[in-house]
């Protein structure tokens, strides 16, 4: 599904820069409405089959007092704020009004928005755990994590937190309170812990006793990191996206140590270190298979055709390649021109 920026802002000036921006940084369409009849048109000619995220200024001439906003949330569209001011009684405002968050207009506002933007579009694809005995703070902080468009899972107790965790394989950061019947936070995350690694599966331990010793202790079990109750939205957000993002980060790293950067196959390195524990698991296994491909004359490709060519015969093979072997073994590129293997 595409996802299409709607840009509400008045100044034609503002609203092109930001356009531009996101289109140049995302590659994303947006649609500007220099006021609320303008939004409101545009959203009567795209009712169904695109994903919306929008990017508002709190005050448009036709609507002075955020009723854009409150427009967009009607809608379900997770709502960016772009504003000029800033104080505590603007800050309460804004966030009255069910908004992502909001973002200054000074130098650095436009990296900001792209961030954000680029960060939502990817959690939607992130399982997030709350595991809470209650209601009220599961409520809210299910309320916080769909604003930043995570698919959201819930549990009552460690006991059930561990059972969801090993259902739904999405699951990638568990907000965890330390309080809870059955098992405990710390010994949820204690038991997580031993099952996934800190680069598989990000842990936030929370709680309201007040005792500076309970962060660390979290921390200790195998916590990621910690979050007193109660919070305010910019911490969490930035804590849960921060924990996010490093995994990530480690994901993206370990790509681009184990992975083809062409064929996006695993390379000669994983393949080797791979094949040993698979050998190591079936010692008296009786079936074990090993199969290598080098495609025929695949330097003729280059020399006529040229390299960029021969590139894509390579990505060609290598998707057809694992779309048919992957589900039953291992598949790496083991070397240049076109040598292949599967276990």
């Amino acid at each position: 599904m595409e996802t299409l920026v709607l840009v509400i802002e008045s100044s034609e000036a503002q609203s092109r820069y930001i356009k531009d921006s996101i289109n140049r940084e995302l590659g994303l369409t947006c649609l500007v409405a220099k006021d609320l009849g303008k939004l409101k048109q545009i959203l009567t000619m795209h009712q169904s089959g695109e994903s919306f995220i929008a990017v508002s200024n709190l005050v448009l001439p036709d609507a002075p007092s955020g009723e854009a906003v409150e427009y967009c949330r009607k809608r379900g569209i997770p709502t960016l704020i772009l504003t000029s001011t800033f104080d505590p009684e603007v800050r309460t405002h804004i966030l009255a009004k069910d908004v992502v968050d909001y973002v200054i207009k000074t130098g650095d506002a436009i990296p900001q928005i792209t961030t954000l933007i680029q960060r939502m579009i990817k959690n939607r694809g992130i399982g997030v755990l709350i595991c809470d005995d209650s209601l009220v703070f599961r409520k809210e902080q299910r309320r916080l994590l769909e604003l930043l468009q995570f698919k959201v899972y819930e549990a009552n107790d460690g006991v059930q937190g561990l059972a969801m965790v090993e259902l739904h394989k999405d699951i990638k950061l568990v907000l965890t309170d330390l309080q809870m019947p059955n098992m405990d936070g710390m010994a949820l995350t204690v038991e997580l812990r031993r099952q996934y690694s800190k680069k598989e599966l990000a842990i936030i331990g929370l709680s309201a006793t007040g005792d500076a010793h309970t962060a660390a202790r979290f921390i200790k079990s195998g916590a990621n990191d910690f979050l007193p109750k109660p919070f305010i939205q910019e911490e969490f957000n930035l804590r849960v996206m921060q924990n996010v993002e490093i995994l990530q980060q480690i994901a993206e790293l370990y790509k681009m140590a184990h992975c083809d950067f062409l064929t996006d196959l695993f390379n000669r390195r994983h393949f080797f270190g791979k094949a040993q524990e698979i050998l190591n698991k079936k010692a008296n296994s009786a079936q074990i298979s090993l199969a290598m491909f080098d495609i025929d004359h695949f330097k003729r490709v280059n020399d006529t055709y040229g390299h960029d060519t021969g590139d894509q015969v390579l990505k060609v093979f290598a998707r057809i390649l694992d779309e048919v072997c992957s589900p039953h073994g291992l598949v790496a590129r083991l070397g240049g021109g076109g040598v292949f293997g599967t276990f």
